[in-house]
């Protein structure tokens, strides 16, 4: 039955019946233990060992899991450790605390020229629990040195982990079609091994809203509520509704066992739908299909104020499609040094066919509406699109137009675990010569590791750091910063390179000290590694 009936949609609302909720979670289980490979990775750094090391080696290790959730498939690098290595494990227990041994590599396997290269089997309770938090366990590299462990690093998802899909609302999918000019988009997020839940509903055009969900129904078909996003109007607020909760707090009665199987899969996940319903259309008034997301990541936005100018940034959207209208989610990740479930703010548009969203000012009063802040910005479609933007100095008020610089999207797929940013310089003398800010977004929804490394143009070894960037969370600083006790004050023609335990976004700004001429630098592949490796 349609939930256009009032009534039937409150009863659609309820909250599972308990033994419901036990065989939702059952299939969890089932779930964890059978869909797919997951691929986990870790920086491992003298800095990560408790307590640190003074050892300067590092390295990194990948840990890919089969689909029946018995072996996994273990490399591990290492090099400059300057000490014979003696044992390899992996370790259960959070960053900043030592833990036991839950898997040895060695001497099952050995390390060859600082590489070790293995299958081993792994028992289903430290599968069930890696998966479920990888950064509770770390790899961990032995030395005569330092025995307890020389490097160190945390593990955490590359691939195979949380499933993010989309849907773009529109009032023809209802059934039957409703008589609305609105429009919206959603972003959800899906972590089906921790049974949890991530939602970023936005639209125009929906004069009073009053419940948003995910449904079970194919196109053409009004189906029954599985999920709540907002069971009432004061959830809903200007269109928009948001919020990361276990999927049993969100879910009701009406969901099955494999509608989580389903939506384990974006290949099975065929036939669920968001709706947000309103006032006027009871039974909704604008709907999407779930369908796996297309992002595309900016790595810094904003609207900030400088000495006697505003820094402003615009936004392009394009959809290249000749005959359907897109609709896109942009959503705002305020920079800092916290995570984030979900975005600071967000903003839906529908761009027509061929066309492209003109969002000057995408941060200001008539955009997103953060002045004031830096960030990130997401865009996420059901339709595969083209993002650009440009952040500048805009003086056009005193008649001296525009000065800044490009910078262009990175698609979520080409997030990089490895990358390098060469042409970079810093001269505190601001007669001449350059100054650099670095910047980071990370796209993941856990925490990611980071080990940088500075080096001139002769390939000398300038500088190490390490840092962790928080789920959702971007930050930019100057390059200084992160190389404390590094002699920068007259740096030119360097490179920086980071090794990330996950895929990242990473960025330069060279600005000429004098014209203050900036160039965005966008991080490359890095596809080297030491020569002991």
């Amino acid at each position: 039955m349609p939930c256009g009936i009032r009534e039937s949609a409150k009863k659609e609302e309820m909250p599972m019946r308990p033994h419901t909720l036990l065989v939702a979670l059952s299939i969890l289980s089932l779930i964890t233990a059978a869909a797919f490979g997951q691929t986990l990775g870790a920086v491992l750094t003298g800095a990560g060992e408790v307590p640190p090391t003074t050892s300067p080696g590092f390295g990194n290790a990948t840990v890919t899991f089969d689909s029946t959730r018995q072996n996994i498939t273990v490399t591990i690098t290492v090099t400059n450790l300057g000490s014979p290595i003696i044992a390899a494990h992996i370790h259960e227990a959070p960053a900043g605390q030592p833990g036991n041994v839950v898997i040895g590599f060695t001497p099952l396997s050995s390390f060859v020229n600082g590489k070790l290269t293995g299958t081993f089997p792994i028992a289903s309770d430290v599968a069930q629990r890696m998966l479920q938090n990888p950064s509770n366990f770390y790899v961990n590299v032995h030395t005569d040195q330092f025995p307890n462990g020389a490097v160190r690093g945390q593990l955490a998802y590359v691939n195979g982990g949380p499933i993010t899909y989309v849907a773009e609302l529109r009032p023809q999918n209802e059934v039957p079609p409703a008589t609305s000019t609105a429009f919206g988009s959603a972003f959800v997020t899906l972590d089906l091994i921790n049974n949890t839940i991530a939602w970023e509903v936005n639209s125009k055009g929906v004069v009073s809203p009053t419940l948003s969900h995910i449904h079970r129904g194919p196109a053409g078909v009004a189906g029954p509520v599985i999920i709540n996003f907002a069971t009432g109007p004061s959830q809903i607020v200007n269109g928009h509704t948001s919020g990361s909760a276990t999927i049993a707090a969100q879910q009701t009665s009406n969901l099955q066992a494999s509608d989580l199987l389903n939506l384990a899969n974006p290949g099975t996940a065929i036939g669920y739908y968001v709706n947000l319903h309103s006032t006027a259309f009871p039974g909704g008034e604008i709907r999407g299909a779930l369908v796996p997301a297309n992002e595309y990541d900016l790595a810094v936005a904003g609207r900030t104020t400088g000495v006697g100018t505003v820094f402003v940034t615009d936004a392009r959207v394009f959809n290249p499609s000749y005959d359907t209208p897109a609709a896109a989610l942009l959503e705002y990740f305020q920079a800092g040094s916290t995570a984030n479930a979900v975005a600071t703010k967000s903003m839906a548009i529908s761009i027509p066919p061929r066309g492209t969203a003109i969002l000057d000012d995408v941060a200001g009063p008539n955009g997103l509406d953060v002045s004031g802040t830096a960030g990130a910005i997401r865009v996420s479609s059901a339709t595969v699109l083209a993002v650009t933007s440009r952040i500048y100095s805009d003086q056009r008020s005193s008649g001296k137009g525009t000065f800044g610089q490009f910078v262009p999207a990175q698609a979520r797929a080409n997030a990089l675990r490895r990358g390098v940013m060469p042409q970079l310089a810093n001269q505190v003398n601001l007669g001449g010569g350059f100054r650099t800010n670095i910047g980071f977004f990370n796209p993941n929804t856990a925490a990611v590791t980071v080990r940088l490394e500075l080096r001139d143009d002769a390939g000398a070894l300038v500088g190490t750091s390490n840092l962790t960037l928080q789920a959702l969370s971007q930050q930019q600083n100057s390059i200084a910063t992160y190389f404390p006790g590094v002699d920068l004050n007259n740096a030119l023609n360097l490179t920086l390179s980071f090794d990330a335990s996950a895929p990242i976004d990473a960025y330069a700004s060279v600005i000429d000290n004098v014209s203050t001429d900036p160039i965005f630098v966008p991080a490359q592949q890095d596809a080297g590694v030491a020569a002991s490796q």
